[in-house]
């Protein structure tokens, strides 16, 4: 586990411009961006689960178990509740965003019941996962931030981050439904699975 500090290297703005690219879809890039602004506003804490272009914002916390950049404040496992829960505190977050994660995880049911007990009531867990898509296990980012591919012959050397599940909108939703209301669930442009969802009321089943 370390702590990093550093300012956010991509714009919200630069950031949308790279989800409509890349999957397609002014829904999901409009979405994404209007959540993220709405909680930036607020100044509430968030949490940013897998680096990828960087932090959200000053009032994030950035975790991601493989991404060495500075932009990352904590390198720790979401499966992990006891490695979690000592470092990040339970009922806080207002946001949770977790952009192509849950694919690789090995235990997503872990994954997600954390991540639920993370957020704050009422907080919302935005959620991008792969219906189709190509097979894309990694081992880091090189120092221009691009992601190195894991070669065949350590495919099984799970100290890297390997690619182990596809959902479909009836999985993703049976992930969640213990601790989360469902507040949008779309398939975006380019094979992926947009899920959002809000944390129920202690006394709602």
């Amino acid at each position: 586990m370390k702590f990093k500090t550093d300012p956010w290297p991509m714009t919200l703005d630069d950031l949308s411009d790279v989800l409509i690219h890349t999957a397609g879809d002014k829904r999901r890039a409009v979405m994404f961006k209007g959540l993220v602004n709405e909680y930036n506003q607020k100044k509430v804490p968030c949490l940013q689960v897998g680096a990828s272009g960087g932090k959200l914002g000053p009032n994030w916390t950035c975790i991601d178990l493989y991404d060495q950049r500075r932009c990352v404040d904590y390198n720790l496992d979401i499966c992990d509740d006891h490695e979690l829960f000592n470092v990040l505190q339970m009922d806080y977050y207002h946001l949770i965003v977790a952009n192509a994660v849950l694919e690789h995880v090995r235990q997503p049911f872990d994954a997600a019941a954390n991540l639920s007990m993370l957020l704050c009531p009422d907080g919302i867990c935005y959620v991008e996962v792969p219906f189709l898509w190509g097979f894309h296990p990694y081992k880091g980012y090189t120092d221009n931030n691009g992601l190195l591919p894991i070669e065949p012959e350590s495919y099984q050397d799970h100290r890297h981050g390997g690619d182990y599940w596809r959902f479909t909108p009836q999985g993703i939703q049976l992930l969640f439904e213990k601790w989360l209301i469902v507040q949008d669930l779309f398939q975006a442009q380019g094979g992926g699975l947009i899920y959002v969802g809000k944390k129920k009321a202690i006394n709602e089943k």
